[in-house]
């Protein structure tokens, strides 16, 4: 919160009488200030609130970078993503079919194999056979 020189001191002198920091509420009684009033000025003062360059470039230069921003990994992983597309499109019908209901309609296992006639542990082989196809198609390890 920034404030300015009064609301400053009267955050001290406050504080030092509560024991503890106070509230908006508590600032805007003490200052003698309606609560909206108090609000909207520490609004519109905010809006002018300066920081140093010095500040604010360490505050950048220390931010770490999020990889899932930067340009080059959302194209890696949209190259992928359209890889693993074209390799579900490429399995068997009733492969594509179990991928479809377990990752897209989010069925369970036991579900799945009801759709399908098949027992659940039958459901669990197809899956796992999917993956390793698919995995060994994309080179994932």
């Amino acid at each position: 919160m920034a404030f300015n020189k009064n609301e400053h001191e009267a955050v001290h002198a406050l504080g030092a009488e509560l024991g503890r920091t106070p509230t908006q509420a508590e600032l805007a009684e003490f200052m003698g200030k309606d609560l909206e009033d108090f609000q909207r000025e520490r609004g519109q003062a905010k809006r002018f609130e300066t920081f140093s360059m010095e500040v604010v470039n360490d505050e950048v230069m220390s931010m770490p970078a999020d990889a899932m921003q930067q340009p080059e990994v959302m194209v890696e992983e949209a190259q992928f993503m359209q890889a693993v597309v074209q390799a579900i499109e490429h399995l068997p019908e009733r492969e594509r079919l179990v991928m479809s209901l377990y990752y897209v309609e989010e069925l369970n296992l036991k579900e799945i194999g009801e759709v399908l006639g098949v027992s659940e542990s039958r459901v669990s082989q197809i899956l796992s056979t999917v993956v390793k196809k698919l995995r060994q198609q994309l080179q994932i390890t």
